[in-house]
């Protein structure tokens, strides 16, 4: 886990620092941490390795540049970044959650809360790393993806075609087996469903079923053979009643 922590007061951080490496080493989590004292040093960092270098963003509010504003230049460009605030004041609370903040911790620091956020933040993280794989694409080069933004994928010319929610197609390198044995994770148990010989759906995109094919959220229609249809139709129908 990659942490940035950035606060203008030089004994909050410190203390933050400490209280965080004592929690880590308590659990034998390897974690790498960063500080900073000026936001615009943070950002700047941002720029040359990209928001994704660090995995969670610890940021007091009222700095030099607003805490709030630094975490929407942070999520610009890793919609993924885990942001924490830390403040003296309750008064942002909620503009900050608007921001999708994962937690707002009240200064003075207090140890316990600190702990408490910060063991829901593994439990978060743990989860979050079963949600992702990494593929090599046509172009040959190495993305990470994740499973829950996947809406649907395609069989063509012997590639796999990750439709995504953002409307990205990703495609990975040749196939050497089956369509369904190519998929990198357990598709079936993460409520996909196969639904034609070159098609898996994401159920919790499918709006409804029409005529011969899922409409999905986005008003894409993926088609459902003859042969799967009677099954696809019943585990469709499963998952909304939640069985």
């Amino acid at each position: 886990m990659k942490i940035a922590v950035c606060d203008d007061s030089v004994f909050d951080l410190d203390n933050l620092i400490k209280i965080l490496t004592q929690y880590f080493k308590s659990k034998n989590i390897g974690a790498y941490i960063d500080k900073f004292s000026n936001p615009q040093v943070l950002l700047n960092k941002i720029l040359i390795d990209g928001a994704n270098y660090y995995d969670v963003y610890i940021l007091d509010i009222v700095m030099q540049k607003n805490g709030i504003e630094v975490a929407k230049s942070i999520l610009q460009k890793n919609d993924n970044a885990i942001i924490i605030f830390q403040t003296s004041s309750r008064e942002f609370a909620v503009e900050a959650f608007r921001v999708r903040a994962f937690d707002y911790i009240l200064k003075p620091l207090d140890q316990r809360q600190i702990f408490d956020c910060l063991g829901r933040l593994n439990i978060a993280f743990e989860k979050e790393k079963k949600d992702i794989f990494q593929l090599k694409t046509n172009d040959l080069n190495l993305v990470t993806i994740k499973i829950s933004e996947i809406v649907y994928i395609e069989s063509k010319d012997r590639r796999l075609l990750f439709h995504m929610k953002n409307k990205e197609i990703i495609s990975s390198t040749m196939l050497r087996t089956k369509f369904l044995e190519s998929i990198p994770f357990d598709y079936e148990r993460l409520n996909f469903i196969e639904c034609h010989n070159s098609f898996v759906v994401n159920m919790h995109y499918i709006a409804s079923i029409q005529n011969s094919d899922f409409k999905l959220n986005n008003n894409e229609l993926v088609p459902i053979s003859k042969r799967l249809f009677k099954e696809a139709k019943e585990k469709y129908i499963k998952y909304l009643i939640g069985e």
